[in-house]
């Protein structure tokens, strides 16, 4: 006998029947989720905290707020990463229905509900989560590497912009020495010295004022800033 696949993934019920509830946890155990109980709102949002689940079943009727004002909270409280809500009621009504859709939930399950119609919305709410949180690493690696990919234009510039004037300052510093022995220091070598403290103080001030990114080509097919645009 092949043993079932288990599923994985936390889903907090949230009703004040307990009865309910815990036929409600049953039957997501089999499964294989993680199922929490709450019995009200308040315990449902510290149990949120607690659990961080990957989907809510709640009931519209509770005893201290209503369940479309529980999804509204929990909309805000999962503002930074999605939770679907699946409202599950004796309420059957098409204004109930709409009311809870427009507080933000993700489906609607009446009582009493039939358990494979039960599942499969389940299933099809995790699905969309696990899509949701796939679609948000990919953009957060996207935006990593565009950070990076800037970074790198940065440091070339910084490379390209200080090196080359830096590069003249030593010449001209080691000139200076050898100079400075036989008595007899160049003048030119002060200049290029001062020219090139000038061009880097003025790179900085370019880096310190930018208002936008604009690239310019450089060696090897790679980028740099272009200062003078950038700042523009």
């Amino acid at each position: 006998m092949t043993e079932e696949k288990k599923e994985p993934g936390r889903i907090l019920v949230v009703d004040d029947d307990r009865m309910s509830a815990e036929l409600l946890k049953t039957k997501l155990s089999v499964l294989g989720y993680d199922v929490t109980v709450a019995y009200s709102a308040e315990e449902a949002i510290a149990a949120d905290k607690r659990v961080r689940p990957h989907l809510i079943l709640l009931d519209i009727v509770l005893p201290e707020m209503s369940g479309f004002e529980a999804c509204r909270k929990f909309n805000e409280i999962h503002a930074d990463r999605y939770v679907p809500v699946i409202l599950v009621t004796s309420m059957n009504d098409v204004e109930s229905k709409i009311q809870g859709l427009e507080s933000g939930a993700y489906d609607y399950v009446a009582k009493p509900f039939d358990t494979q119609e039960l599942l499969a919305r389940v299933r099809s709410a995790m699905r969309t989560k696990k899509l949701y949180d796939e679609l948000s690493a990919t953009r957060e690696k996207l935006t990593e590497a565009e950070k990076l990919a800037e970074l790198g234009k940065f440091v070339t510039t910084i490379h390209h912009e200080i090196n080359n004037p830096l590069q003249a300052i030593l010449l001209s510093a080691e000139n200076m020495m050898l100079d400075l022995e036989a008595g007899n220091v160049s003048r030119d070598d002060l200049e290029i010295v001062l020219k090139s403290c000038h061009r880097i103080q003025e790179v900085l001030q370019k880096i310190m004022t930018l208002k936008r990114v604009r690239s310019a080509p450089y060696l090897g097919g790679t980028d740099m800033l272009d200062l003078d645009k950038s700042s523009e």
